[in-house]
């Protein structure tokens, strides 16, 4: 597949890392025009890659609907696999926990464990939900 082809999105290994219990490492340039990488959660819904922050993340002050963001999703065995993702986003407030950080703390910790951590958020969180609508995808892996 030609990079920037969405289609990698359906490949084996596009699959194979956005159902993963890898957290996506997300870039973005802060309002000082410096590069940030931070690993978050994710849920991929087939549309869009959401992760979820908190009130008061860093993150939100440099974050904001229409930025353009990058994310790697890449294993850390040989033969490595990586995808990578852009698009714009769209940062949306959220009162409670979004819907997608509760699917994807199943996901990481499992069914039961990953209810018990989102039951245990007290008080009820202000989140944002973050989500990126993927224009340009390649995924790649490293052969022996």
């Amino acid at each position: 597949m030609v990079p920037g082809d969405l289609a990698v999105l359906a490949s084996p290994v596009g699959m194979e890392l956005l159902s993963s219990r890898i957290p996506a490492r997300v870039g973005y340039l802060t309002r000082a025009g410096e590069p940030r990488v931070v690993p978050l959660w994710f849920h991929w819904d087939g549309t869009e890659l959401v992760v979820a922050t908190f009130a008061g993340s860093p993150k939100l002050g440099h974050v904001r609907t229409g930025d353009r963001l990058a994310v790697s999703i890449d294993t850390e065995e040989f033969p490595y696999r990586a995808l990578q993702i852009r698009g714009p986003v769209t940062v949306t407030p959220h009162d409670g926990v979004v819907p997608e950080y509760e699917v994807a703390a199943r996901r990481y910790l499992g069914d039961a464990e990953g209810a018990a951590f989102v039951a245990g958020i007290r008080p009820p969180p202000v989140m944002t939900r973050i989500a990126l609508r993927p224009d340009w995808a390649r995924a790649m892996t490293m052969r022996p």
